[in-house]
């Protein structure tokens, strides 16, 4: 089995045979073949992997590459084609690549067609995804492939997919909490230090990650999280979700019975994210890294772990449940002193702030 490093390492060497290489007719076979075996580790190649399979739309045709296991259908052209302009046929039509494969799928059974569809002229590979059959398909270079074999996984394994979209989510999730932070980071009150103020920052940053992605995991009822905020003001911004995250730590069958339905329909989010503990100053010295998921902007890094979402899940935030507690207190996290519960520190709202927050939201 590759591991990351071998895999890159392969890949490398991949790049080195095939630089300046390519002809459809001679070497489209020995080019994939290649790639499947040395880089990804596909044992038996030739089984996996189907050539010149027959296909009849309005004439015979021959599909380049079809690998039926993980649906992919694959158009190569040589090295010299612009896999974004047309190309006569033998019929006198003029297709792209894209066209051309995507017109093969139409002579294929239903249960055959291809979620993933690949044009490829030796030095780039165009990525169509048929599940967003009008989506820009993703462009991977050849010279790049020893750092973006990664990008190609799905070719051997279709439960890549759910890999990909947790490290889109993450990607997604680090621009959108460095742009609010940028909005909201300004200076601590005199009553408290920076140290704390960042910590607070920190704090309320992965709970709005948790938030926007809630609704993604069937946690929050679609659009709830935009539609209970749409209604404040900048003023009172800050205090709605202060109440919030109140709600969203509290079991129901300890809520204000009078609360009002919008807030009441937020179900209990256990776990102690949003007990008001868990936004407690941290000990001298503590970094930012020390929340479970920083922001961009603090850390220097874009989350993955506590910002990815497997699907019909909830948020991977890595924050042990509390123990019992007492009236008036909450739990601490490990390190951390325990904090008045009814401490909720949210940095102050800027109208900057407000409009990405519903922005991401929606």
């Amino acid at each position: 089995m590759h591991t990351d490093k071998n895999q890159a390492q392969a890949a490398v060497r991949f790049v080195r045979r095939w630089k300046g290489r390519g002809y459809e007719r001679g070497e489209s076979q020995t080019f994939w073949l290649d790639l499947l075996m040395s880089v990804f580790g596909v044992a038996d190649a030739t089984a996996f992997i189907r050539f010149e399979e027959q296909v009849k739309v309005d004439t015979t045709n021959f599909i380049d590459a079809h690998i039926p296991s993980t649906r992919v259908l694959i158009e190569q052209k040589s090295l010299d084609k612009d896999l974004r302009r047309p190309i006569v046929q033998s019929d006198g039509t003029h297709l792209t690549p894209f066209e051309q494969a995507r017109r093969y799928v139409l002579g294929l059974p239903l249960s055959q067609h291809p979620r993933w569809i690949v044009v490829c002229n030796f030095r780039e590979f165009l990525v169509y995804d048929m599940e967003r059959p009008n989506a820009e398909p993703e462009s991977i270079l050849l010279e790049n492939l020893g750092r973006e074999y990664y990008r190609l996984s799905f070719l051997v394994d279709s439960r890549s997919e759910v890999h990909r979209r947790e490290l889109e989510v993450s990607v997604e999730a680090g621009n959108i909490i460095g742009a609010i932070y940028d909005a909201l980071v300004a200076e601590p009150p005199a009553t408290m230090s920076q140290a704390d103020y960042l910590h607070a920052l920190n704090t309320f940053c992965v709970r709005l990650v948790f938030c926007f992605y809630a609704e993604d995991a069937g946690v929050f009822r679609r659009n709830q999280f935009h539609d209970y905020l749409i209604r404040f003001h900048s003023q009172d911004f800050r205090q709605a979700l202060i109440q919030l995250f109140d709600v969203l730590s509290t079991p129901p069958e300890r809520r204000d019975p009078f609360l009002e339905p919008a807030l009441a329909a937020f179900p209990y989010v256990n776990g102690g994210l949003f007990a008001s503990g868990s936004a407690a100053p941290g000990s001298a010295g503590a970094s930012p890294a020390s929340i479970a998921a920083p922001a961009a902007k603090v850390s220097g890094e874009v989350p993955t772990k506590a910002m990815t979402l497997d699907a019909g899940e909830a948020p991977a935030l890595p924050v042990k449940a509390p123990a019992p507690i007492s009236a008036g207190e909450a739990p601490a996290l490990p390190g951390m002193p325990a904090f008045p519960a009814h401490r909720i520190l949210i940095p102050p709202i800027s109208l900057r702030a407000k409009t990405l927050i519903l922005e991401r939201a929606s």
